[in-house]
């Protein structure tokens, strides 16, 4: 695996530990990436996509009642935006 790899794993363990307390508070987090640099925020938003497109690739044996509404409603934005939606560019 190499370093880029390794960042990203990090970074998405790091945030799923973040997530997982009870008392996580969205609109602060949405809040302090809308104050982040626009390049920033289009890459952010780029690897959100991307996990939307996965998620909305999951097959019915990989998720259940827990996570059902986030591959619904990703199948839903992938159906809605095509492929070109999915990926914004790096301006």
């Amino acid at each position: 695996m190499n370093q880029c790899e390794e960042r990203a794993r990090e970074a998405a363990r790091n945030l799923a530990e973040a997530v997982n307390e009870m008392s996580f508070d969205t609109a602060s987090f949405a809040d302090e990436l809308l104050r982040q640099h626009r390049t920033i925020q289009q890459n952010t938003f780029g690897a959100i996509m991307a996990t939307v497109k996965a998620w909305a690739g999951l097959t019915e044996n990989r998720y259940d009642l827990r996570n059902e509404f986030t591959v619904e409603s990703s199948r839903k934005i992938v159906e809605a935006l095509g492929e070109y939606g999915l990926k914004p560019p790096f301006i």
